[in-house]
């Protein structure tokens, strides 16, 4: 039986932790947390970008303010380099990365107002990042609190998560062009979503993320 390990951050109650699952035969077969760190009850979201050398931290606070991390790694050491940040994101409360390059990463968001938008940010570059945003949809999308990427084809899967009802609803989403961009409701999706936290699982072996 062959055992896979996948790593990543996350967050929960105010404390941001790093995890380590090992999965074989299709389930968690061992699992570590190790704590980083209290201080992070402000923050929203947690997502990290990595390609080829590079590897991002991305987080949003309560506030609207997307920050940004440059991850290093010396003798097994991890640090986190707190280079940039953007504000006007208040309002915001799904969030995905949906795309990887060695310049950009974007993501899809949810607002309060029922629009759905990508925003793009630069991996470097002066500490006021600028953003690229695009509206995708106007109205309807405020339902989902949570959203789960991954990449298909040209575009990306989506799980949209309602947070007050558990509800999962999936989603096709073509290349992203603004409004043009094409969307196909793949159905609900069975079970109910209550979990504090929901992340996409992958190989560094797996295909980057090219939705935009």
């Amino acid at each position: 039986m062959s055992r896979i390990s996948r790593y990543g951050g996350l967050l929960a109650a105010g404390v941001l932790g790093t995890g380590l699952l090992t999965t074989g035969g299709g389930t968690v077969s061992g699992k570590q947390l190790t704590r980083v760190g209290p201080g992070w009850q402000d923050y929203r979201t947690l997502d990290q970008s990595t390609y080829g050398a590079r590897t991002t931290e991305w987080s949003l606070d309560l506030e609207g303010t997307m920050e940004r991390r440059t991850v290093k790694s010396d003798n097994g050491r991890i640090y986190r380099h707190y280079d940039g940040w953007q504000s006007n994101f208040r309002g915001v409360k799904g969030v995905a990365l949906i795309s990887q390059t060695a310049t950009y990463d974007t993501f899809l968001m949810t607002h309060t107002t029922g629009r759905l938008y990508t925003a793009r940010f630069p991996v470097a570059g002066g500490h006021i990042m600028a953003s690229t945003v695009k509206p995708i949809r106007m109205s309807t999308w405020q339902v989902f609190e949570t959203l789960v990427a991954a990449p298909c084809g040209n575009g990306t899967v989506v799980l949209g998560i309602d947070r007050n009802t558990g509800a999962g609803s999936l989603y096709s989403i073509g290349h992203a062009n603004g409004l043009a961009t094409s969307i196909k409701r793949l159905g609900k999706v069975p079970g109910t979503f209550n979990d504090p936290v929901y992340f996409r699982w992958a190989n560094y072996s797996d295909p980057l993320l090219f939705g935009e």
